[in-house]
């Protein structure tokens, strides 16, 4: 299993501990993709090129007119479409957020199968934008497929676009974009993990095991408060600042 983290703006300072973690944590990875804009520089990654991608920021701005929201959108479809345009990368490829600090062992798949770990979130627009893209893109289990990391399989991603493509006879990328209400371009109005999580389990539930993980997001180290998740998320709206790497690489790798 390979992993890609993509890191936006907001997240360089944490990119490094999110690999870290993943490195530490972790099971059975084989190479790190680290997807930003300019190379980092953190050792033990694969640096890839935003680039690459058959559109741009600027394509997402114009397509939803909105600047400042076209990033949040952008990472979205950098997920979905990177095996496509990898072409080095596994079949199987766990999407880790970079703002995702892993700090107990966790597993994503077991004997041939991915483990889905899942959340409570529900939005509704982001139902509503799946159904615009394909009729049968519907909610198909009562969790939520947010939980700051997916397993992806290359087969289900592309039968996931052949599905979308052909009944809208247009890249997904265009249609994904195009399909958001305008009430929500400036928030929330799609939601990738949603689109994949409910695509496998009304497709393929028998070939993946659902468990949920300890996680949560916090706003820094006293949030944890001696209690030890699976994993946390540092959002950068709640992120007390600056963020304490010392307190982190502690939790991550046991330095003092």
């Amino acid at each position: 299993m390979d992993v890609l983290i993509p890191v936006g703006p907001r997240d360089v300072e944490v990119a490094e501990l999110c690999v870290r973690s993943v490195q530490r944590h972790v099971a059975g990875v084989g190479r790190i993709f680290l997807l930003c804009r300019e190379d980092p520089g953190i050792s033990g990654v694969t640096w890839v090129s935003e680039g690459v991608f058959p559109f741009s920021q600027a394509d997402v701005a114009r397509r939803i007119r909105n600047e400042q929201r076209a990033g949040w959108y952008l990472q979205q479809l950098m997920k979905l479409y990177f095996q496509r345009v990898v072409s080095e990368v596994n079949d199987r490829l766990l999407v880790a957020d970079a703002d995702t600090l892993f700090l107990r062992p966790c597993v994503f798949h077991q004997g041939g199968r991915p483990l889905f770990n899942y959340g409570d979130e529900y939005h509704a627009p982001y139902f509503e934008h799946m159904k615009r893209l394909h009729p049968d893109l519907v909610r198909s289990s009562p969790h939520s497929g947010i939980a700051h990391g997916m397993p992806l399989t290359r087969a289900w991603v592309d039968e996931l676009f052949v599905m979308i493509e052909s009944y809208l006879q247009a890249p997904l990328w265009q249609m994904f974009l195009q399909v958001i209400s305008p009430a929500h371009r400036a928030g929330s109005g799609a939601s990738e993990y949603e689109i994949y999580f409910h695509h496998c389990m009304r497709r393929h539930a028998d070939e993946v095991i659902l468990r949920r993980l300890n996680w949560r997001n916090v706003r820094g180290a006293a949030d944890l408060a001696g209690d030890s998740p699976d994993f946390v998320s540092l959002h950068w709206h709640l992120r007390q600042e600056p963020v304490d790497q010392a307190f982190w690489r502690s939790r991550i790798l046991g330095e003092r």
